[in-house]
């Protein structure tokens, strides 16, 4: 039986390329798309853009984007996802503001991709603008994942109580990543008092989580609460030891 390579069927094989880490086999169904596939199917360079930059193949990813006659949102939107990804956050946000210009408007899932890479490069200041322009600017209504890399992002910078601040005004409910957000950055910066807090919320959410479990005994520890750290290393080390068998 004869089997037609269109775009779905390339497209849906890079996805599982980026799936299984694969990018020896991602190139070679790169080199099908010239022969089965025209060079000018959007779909098809978006997912070659978003394959590459999963790969952490920044520069492979660039060159797909930059080879593509026509781009959209999707387009602009993956490769600002890789340049995050990849820790390259004044190229996300540099690439942002080349689309702005081009006179695309950017989507819920782009500021995602933009607040990703603004927090895990430390742009503290650059992110809460990209907040505040989706919100007054696009009108955008912030969701979950939004909230949480705000969120993050003051965690890693150690600003705390403005972390604290933005869930108290959230307009939904903090979810467990955002109080784990909490959590880990507590950790780090030795705030017991605010960690025992989220410690309680984090565990009333996600009881199960033997990391976060493990995170909440650090907490306590540091607040000398001895007797609920040692509580929950018991119930840590039952839940491994079942993992076990």
């Amino acid at each position: 039986m004869c089997v037609v390579l269109d775009g779905v069927i390339l497209c849906s094989m890079l996805n599982v390329c980026v799936n299984v880490a694969s990018l020896i086999l991602g190139r070679q169904i790169h080199a099908l798309t010239f022969k089965h596939q025209p060079c000018h199917d959007v779909a098809m360079r978006n997912a070659l853009v978003d394959m590459y930059a999963k790969c952490r193949e920044i520069e492979d990813a660039n060159h797909a984007f930059d080879e593509m006659e026509e781009k959209n949102v999707i387009s602009w939107t993956s490769m600002i996802s890789g340049y995050g990804r990849n820790g390259l956050g004044h190229e996300a946000i540099a690439l942002y503001k080349t689309m702005e210009n081009e006179g695309l408007q950017p989507n819920d899932i782009t500021f995602l991709s933009l607040l990703f890479a603004c927090s895990h490069a430390g742009l503290t200041v650059e992110g809460w603008e990209c907040f505040n322009t989706m919100l007054r600017k696009y009108k955008i209504l912030p969701r979950s994942l939004h909230f949480s890399c705000m969120v993050d992002l003051y965690a890693r910078a150690g600003l705390l109580d403005e972390a604290y601040k933005l869930m108290c005004d959230m307009n939904i409910k903090p979810s467990s990543a955002v109080w784990g957000a909490i959590l880990g950055a507590c950790s780090i910066h030795d705030n017991s008092l605010l960690g025992e807090v989220a410690a309680m919320h984090l565990r009333d959410m996600d009881p199960k989580n033997a990391v976060s479990r493990k995170s909440i005994c650090c907490i306590w520890c540091m607040g000398q609460c001895f007797g609920n750290a040692k509580f929950d290393r018991g119930e840590v080390r039952k839940k491994n030891q079942r993992r076990a068998f």
